[in-house]
């Protein structure tokens, strides 16, 4: 495995986008957001040793079933993949290349399609949903990025199967032989690479965030074990739940949400999903900061960022800053979370993404009670 695995365990996580039947609209004080689609967020069991009873994404760590070379066989079998080409462009990104996807797993089965069959895998064990394709569905032109669909519609054998799969990775490959699929890995676009920082000591991850988008809303059956609840939010629905203490959202999720706002219409983030799936993806390492009043988790391209920020876990990596929130916000380019309490988080970015990427919105979504209190004034 990997060298970095001394640091940290690697995942993958999957963003399902599904198009809504009725437009929901919120606000941020006077403007309006309307979506046509929703997000699938799993709770956590309150017992998790990593973000317990938080809301995240489907997704979970990478196991060495997800690089067996038998995937070759299936993939051969039922996929009409014969060489490495017909997988697509997704297995020759020339952009930036974290380096979780460019590390050496001694395994004849791409790296790039590996932690998609482990962000399929894992959706399936967590909320039901799966992700397969057959030979005849799959496009002459492995390069585009296809909707997804949702071949779990209540089969009691699927249920069965998600506990073998859940209890051995290596029965996903079992249950896609006897379906005659294989993971439709072709959905799944590159969307953000996240690494734990540094100054966590018990549990870090690096996690490839993928993103796939489904023309109607599946079922999603929560597992009880690992996840407690589904729930289809839209982003800007999601975090203001976060901000007003109703739900927890990790720092990525609320950073992806943000990004998320830039897109009301499903099928223009798709057709976004779809652009840059192959421009790479731009690894961010968080270094977390202590100011006057209160912790920023800079992130690359933020004046305040260090040059080599440190990868091995210390709890006493954190910066100092004598200086306030505010007054640290001044700088000319930013890229950065703000954590003024423990569910006011703010996102600052005029930072210019070099992988295509949209930057977060930063408009600030205040807590419910808040929204009401100027309603009156």
């Amino acid at each position: 495995m990997a060298g970095t695995m001394k640091y940290w365990k690697e995942a993958a996580t999957l963003i399902i986008a599904a198009r809504s039947k009725t437009p929901i609209s919120n606000y941020i004080g006077n403007k309006k957001f309307t979506f046509d689609y929703q997000i699938l967020m799993l709770q956590r069991n309150a017992k998790a040793g990593f973000f317990p009873s938080a809301q995240v994404f489907p997704g979970g760590q990478i196991d060495k079933a997800d690089f067996s070379p038998a995937w070759l066989d299936i993939f051969k079998k039922y996929g009409n993949v014969h060489k490495k080409e017909d997988f697509g462009r997704m297995v020759s990104i020339e952009g930036i290349r974290p380096s979780i996807l460019a590390s050496d797993h001694q395994s004849p089965v791409p790296i790039d399609v590996a932690f998609r069959i482990c962000a399929i895998r894992e959706t399936f064990e967590e909320c039901g949903i799966l992700l397969l394709k057959k030979a005849r569905d799959i496009l002459s032109n492995p390069d585009t990025v296809t909707l997804s669909s949702c071949k779990a519609k209540g089969n009691a054998d699927l249920a069965l199967w998600r506990e073998r799969v859940r209890n051995d990775a290596s029965s996903f490959m079992s249950l896609c032989t006897e379906v005659g699929g294989v993971p439709d890995v072709w959905s799944l676009g590159e969307w953000s690479n996240w690494l734990t920082p540094s100054d966590f000591t018990t549990r870090r991850f690096d996690t490839i965030f993928y993103i796939t988008c489904m023309d109607e809303l599946p079922e999603a059956l929560e597992d009880t074990s690992e996840i407690v609840q589904t729930k289809w939010v839209t982003p800007l629905e999601s975090l203001q739940l976060f901000s007003n203490a109703k739900t927890y959202l990790p720092p990525p999720q609320v950073y992806e949400f943000r990004r998320l706002l830039r897109f009301e219409c499903f099928d223009q983030l798709y057709q976004f999903s779809k652009s840059r799936a192959y421009d790479g993806t731009e690894r961010y390492l968080p270094v977390r900061c202590n100011l006057e009043d209160g912790v920023v988790s800079l992130l690359p391209g933020d004046a305040y960022y260090p040059e080599h920020p440190k990868e091995e876990t210390d709890k006493d990596c954190m910066l100092e800053l004598n200086t306030t929130i505010d007054d640290s916000n001044k700088i000319e380019i930013t890229n950065r979370l703000v954590f003024r309490t423990a569910t006011v988080t703010d996102i600052l970015s005029s930072y210019t993404q070099p992988t295509g990427q949209v930057s977060p919105i930063d408009d600030h979504i205040p807590p419910i009670e808040e929204l009401e209190s100027n309603s009156k004034l």
